[in-house]
C-alpha cells in the first residue's frame, strides 16, 4: 500500500464519518487488501466480511456503528424533506395563512360578508397584531364535554322554554374524531380540519354528512383562530348534507359565526360574518338555529315513493337562513384585483 492509497483511503474513511486517528497503519492496510478501498465499499461491509480482512472486533463495531449513523442522518434528512413535501401539498386549517385563505376564496368564488350593524373584529378581538402566526390554544379534550354542556345550558337560557321537535333529531357530540381533507378545484394544496363539537342529525351519529353546526373552541380568540373556522366553514359546507353553520368561540368574551346565504347576481358564494361580543348574545344565535330546524329535518333519510328518487336533503335551513349552495354554481366573472380580507 503506497503512500496514494493510504491518502486515498482516509479520505473515503472521512467521507462515512470516520475519525481516521482512530484507525492505524495496520487497519488500514488491512482494509486495503480486504477490498474495502472507497465510501460504497465500506457502506456495504459486513461484520463477517470485516473480521474476515483480518481486522480488530473494535474496529469492526466501530465501522458498523457509522453505517448505522449514516442511514439514520438519511432517515431524518428524508423526513425532513417529506414535512416540506406535506407543507407544499397540505394546509391544515389550524395553521393556514392569509394568502393560502384567500387562495381557497378564489378556488370557490367565495366572498366575505359582514352582517349590517354587527360589532367589528377589532370590538371582539381588540387591536391584536399578527404575530400570532401558530394557535396553540386550542381546548384540552379534557375540557370539551364541560364545554359542549356550557354551550346546551346557555342555549337553553336564551331558548326561553321553547322546544321544537326538530331539535329533538340532532345531537351533540366530539368533532375531534373527524378529520376532513378537501383538495378544492384550482388548488396544488389539499386543505384539511376537524372541529372540537358538533351539532348532526341523530341518524347519521357522528358522521360529518349529518351536521349542522360546528364549534370551535379556544382559550383565547386570535385572527388566526378565524382563519381556522373559515377554512372550516368550507370543509363541513362541502361536506355534510345540510346548509352548514361554522362557529368559534372561547366560551367568554364571545364569537364568530359563519354560514352562507347563497350566490350573488354575479356567482360568488356569499359566505356570511356575524361577530358577537358577549356570550348571551352568541348562546342567542345558536339557540334560534337549533329551535328553527325543521321538525322532518331527517325525511330524506326515510323510504321514498320509489327507490330511483333521489334523497332531497333541504338545501335552506331558517334562522339565520342558510343556504347548501349547489355544486355547480352560477358563472361568474373572473376576478378583478382579487378577494377581499
Amino acid at each position: 500500500m503506497n503512500a496514494t492509497e493510504k491518502l486515498k483511503l482516509l479520505h473515503e474513511l472521512e467521507i462515512i464519518g470516520a475519525e481516521t486517528s482512530n484507525v492505524c497503519e495496520e487497519d488500514l492496510h488491512l482494509l486495503w487488501t480486504g477490498g474495502y478501498r472507497t465510501a460504497k465499499h465500506l457502506r456495504s461491509a459486513t461484520r463477517e466480511g470485516l473480521l474476515k480482512a483480518g481486522l480488530s472486533l473494535a474496529l469492526v463495531d466501530y465501522l458498523l456503528r457509522l453505517q448505522v449513523a449514516e442511514l439514520q442522518k438519511a432517515v431524518e434528512e428524508l423526513r425532513a424533506i417529506a414535512k416540506d413535501l406535506r407543507s407544499i401539498l397540505y394546509q391544515a386549517a389550524s395553521t393556514i395563512s392569509k394568502s393560502r385563505l384567500l387562495d381557497v376564496r378564489h378556488a370557490l368564488k367565495a366572498v366575505i360578508v359582514p352582517f349590517l350593524d354587527d360589532p367589528t373584529l377589532d370590538d371582539l378581538l381588540g387591536t391584536q397584531t399578527e404575530a400570532t402566526v401558530w394557535d396553540c390554544d386550542t381546548v384540552e379534550d379534557s375540557l370539551r364535554e364541560w364545554a359542549m354542556k356550557e354551550i346546551e345550558e346557555g342555549m337553553a337560557r336564551q331558548s326561553q322554554g321553547a322546544h321544537r321537535q326538530g331539535r329533538q333529531r340532532v345531537q351533540w357530540y366530539s368533532g375531534r374524531d373527524n378529520t376532513i381533507e378537501i383538495r378544492f378545484p384550482g388548488l396544488r394544496f389539499a386543505v384539511s380540519g376537524k372541529n372540537d363539537v358538533v351539532l348532526g342529525v341523530k341518524s347519521f351519529g357522528t358522521e360529518e354528512l349529518g351536521a349542522v353546526l360546528g364549534v370551535v373552541l379556544k382559550k383565547k380568540l386570535t385572527r388566526q383562530g378565524l382563519r381556522q373556522a373559515e377554512a372550516q366553514f368550507y370543509l363541513w359546507q362541502c361536506s355534510s348534507q345540510y346548509p352548514f353553520c361554522q362557529v368559534i368561540t372561547d366560551l367568554q368574551t364571545g364569537g364568530v359565526a359563519y354560514y352562507s346565504d347563497g350566490f350573488d347576481q354575479e356567482g360568488y358564494l356569499r359566505v356570511v360574518f356575524r361577530v358577537f361580543v358577549d356570550m348571551e348574545k352568541l348562546h342567542l344565535f345558536m339557540a334560534q338555529l337549533v329551535n328553527a330546524l325543521p321538525a322532518d329535518i331527517e325525511a330524506p333519510l326515510r323510504p321514498r315513493a320509489g327507490p330511483e328518487l333521489p334523497a332531497a336533503f333541504p338545501r335552506e335551513l331558517p334562522e339565520p337562513r342558510r343556504v347548501k349552495p349547489e355544486r355547480d354554481p352560477p358563472a361568474a366573472p373572473e376576478l378583478a384585483g382579487g378577494l377581499p380580507n
